[in-house]
């Protein structure tokens, strides 16, 4: 909400002030209730609208179904992009407030911007980290073995000279950098073949590619077929999850960072409702995706996950992707990948987690499926 300084508008000024007063005193209790605004002010609350950008129809079907963010008191809008790039690309132009993508993604978008970012021209910066929740027994990204491929094991000996599937840019390819890396090896000791999500997770299922590496909510009907999980993420390297980012403009604006603010205590508050809803969720994914109920079950065990604040160990991850594709000579440049990355609202993750119980509840979703 932009403030436009003049005698005129003092009285509205003294309004603004006002709300913002109540809204950073509602933040600061964590309240699960609506933020509460004075008498007269409830209006002037709703001025505030954050545009959230999300990939496909990933976040909105879920959000609405959780209805925490029914009271918000400010306007949520969502803008749908069919890929990541064109969400990041809406975000850094400030098209919209808060995206969600993967952290390659930006370090992606770093390393071809010009002029290079510093710590004061970055467009937009990571507030929240979606963790995988259970990295041992429901990790998210993995490489996949077709059925008659005959690699039952990650090795250097197993994978060479084989059909790896991956799509440059998107976090599989990420994936499968890391694991040539670990194995030693480089793309010309495999048979590259370029292939998207879609397109990789039938390729796997009909034997024409040996291995893929991405996400597993693509590969289950192969999976279900014989193809087999030789490899997590995190036995690799440092992963690449999804989380949510803001536009730098959005947050030096007082309203709309506590607008933020309230977004991601409410977040973590969805991802809580997500992980002990799972029949409510899923109707959701099946309704919007037109997924079966069998292909529901798959994605939503795969899909929780645990929000986490930024802090240096979630930044040196991301200095060591940055450094690993640069190596491969898939960024144009080395970057300084702790720009894109700000910890104001850690206090309100952490507080939020406690309060709800999150990781409690996050065990007793887990023991179930």
């Amino acid at each position: 909400m932009n403030s436009i300084l003049s005698k005129k508008n003092s009285e509205g000024l003294r309004a603004k002030a006002q709300l913002l007063r109540a809204l950073t005193l509602s933040l600061s209790a964590f309240s699960l209730a609506t933020v509460i605004v004075q008498p007269g002010l409830a209006e002037e609350a709703k001025q505030v609208t954050l545009v959230i950008g999300q990939n496909g129809q990933e976040l909105q079907p879920t959000w609405e179904a959780s209805g925490i963010w029914k009271d918000a008191p400010y306007k949520i809008e969502f803008a749908t992009f069919p890929n990541a790039v064109e969400n990041a690309t809406a975000l850094s132009a400030g098209k919209v407030d808060v995206s969600y993508f993967a952290q390659f993604t930006a370090i992606q978008a770093q390393a071809a911007a010009n002029p290079d970012w510093t710590k004061d021209t970055v467009p937009y910066k990571s507030i929240v980290v979606a963790a995988t929740a259970d990295p041992v027994n429901h990790e998210r990204f993995v490489t996949v073995a077709s059925k008659d491929s005959g690699i039952t094991k990650l090795t250097a000996d197993a994978v060479r000279g084989k059909r790896w599937a991956s799509s440059p840019g998107a976090t599989n390819y990420l994936l499968y950098l890391q694991s040539l890396k670990h194995l030693g090896l480089t793309p010309k000791d495999v048979v590259p073949v370029t292939l998207n999500n879609e397109a990789g997770a039938l390729a796997l299922l009909h034997g024409e590619v040996d291995l893929v590496s991405g996400a597993i909510d693509f590969y289950g009907p192969a999976i279900k077929n014989g193809a087999t999980v030789i490899a997590k993420s995190g036995d690799v390297g440092p992963g690449s999850p999804g989380g949510l980012l803001a536009n730098s403009k959005s947050l030096a604006d007082p309203a709309k960072d506590a607008a933020i603010r309230d977004l991601v205590r409410r977040y973590v508050e969805y991802q809580d409702w997500y992980n002990r809803h799972p029949k409510e969720a899923k109707e959701a994914l099946i309704k919007v995706r037109k997924l079966t109920p069998e292909n529901a079950d798959f994605i939503w065990s795969y899909t929780r996950v645990l929000p986490q604040p930024i802090d240096e160990a979630r930044i040196d991850e991301a200095r060591s992707i940055a450094e690993v594709v640069y190596g491969f000579g898939a960024l144009s440049k080395a970057i300084d990948a702790s720009f894109a990355y700000d910890n104001r609202y850690g206090d309100t993750i952490l507080d939020t987690l406690k309060k709800i119980n999150f990781e409690a509840n996050l065990k007793d979703s887990l023991a179930t499926q």
